[in-house]
């Protein structure tokens, strides 16, 4: 079952990965695979273990619906060095005007970006975030993947001041060549609250992709910048949060306990990772 997958590896990464490369007493993880290996493995022993086949199933599809939120609520907590993850806009900024409004399109290239877009109050520029979840993990994956680019629709209001309309995740169709098929599309749109985008804004982002689009379009995709992707990631960029910092993995722990056997909740930190084994993965000294 895909959710099951998907849901081992989401473990693995927010939750055991920070753990076996934490900072403490225990020393530095010595284990025969990489740190991220292990803990895919780890997860697989845990999450949704010790069901019967029907309740597997459910817990499955509850936490494929409440994944997005999961991530959404870690990405609230200090961010560590994914603070500094950005990309390449790829895609220009353009104003379209709609009617009577002219809705500006801006890419957003880091997750900082993300986060004020998601918010759900004021930002440091003093503009009102959309309150979505649109700052989630997979969404700052997907961009630093090459694998879609994200805008904000804005417009300004009669006293000039910004006013954030709708969000957009767009995305190339890429054949098995790696050369673009279908033309940039709209995966994901959604405005304040995750609602339904204002009428301009879908408007908006119809004309800016026919923009992009066909043989002599009026602007221009840099496909170099838009598939370019980082050659690592560090811990805080794959658990979506300071792993430095127990809180914030305890935390996370916390909004897994419902998918983890009963013997596995409410436990602390290092009794977890020693009902996991990770003590064993470790020893002091230099490796």
């Amino acid at each position: 079952m895909i959710a099951v997958s998907h849901a081992c590896t989401a473990f693995g990464q927010q939750v055991v990965f920070p753990l076996l490369v934490r900072s403490t007493d225990g020393g530095a993880y010595v284990g025969t695979l990489s740190p991220l290996t292990e803990a895919y493995q780890i997860a697989r022993r845990v999450v949704f273990t010790e069901l019967p086949a029907e309740t597997l199933f459910e817990r499955a599809a509850h936490w494929y619906q409440q994944s997005e939120n999961i991530e959404a609520k870690l990405a609230e907590l200090s961010p560590g060095t994914a603070d500094k993850d950005s990309w390449p806009a790829a895609i220009p900024s353009a104003v379209i005007r709609v009617g009577e409004v002219d809705v500006e399109i801006v890419p957003l290239t880091s997750r900082t970006m993300l986060v004020d877009e998601a918010r759900a109050g004021i930002d440091a520029q003093g503009v009102a975030g959309l309150n979505h979840r649109m700052a989630a993990k997979r969404y700052v994956e997907s961009c630093l993947s090459g694998i879609g680019r994200i805008v904000s629709l804005r417009c300004s209001d009669d006293a000039t001041a910004i006013k954030r309309l709708s969000t957009a995740k767009i995305a190339f169709e890429f054949g098995g060549d790696g050369a673009p098929g279908e033309p940039l599309y709209v995966r994901l749109h959604r405005g304040r609250d995750a609602g339904a985008p204002p009428a301009e804004a879908v408007k908006a982002i119809e004309t800016y992709l026919a923009q992009l689009s066909g043989t002599d379009p009026l602007l221009h995709v840099n496909l170099t910048a838009y598939r370019a992707r980082p050659s690592s990631r560090s811990v805080d960029t794959m658990c979506g949060y300071d792993a430095a910092n127990d809180a914030n993995i305890e935390f996370a722990l916390r909004l897994w306990e419902e998918y983890l056997p009963e013997r596995l909740r409410g436990l602390s930190l290092d009794a977890f990772a020693i009902a996991l084994g990770i003590p064993q993965l470790r020893r002091n000294g230099p490796v």
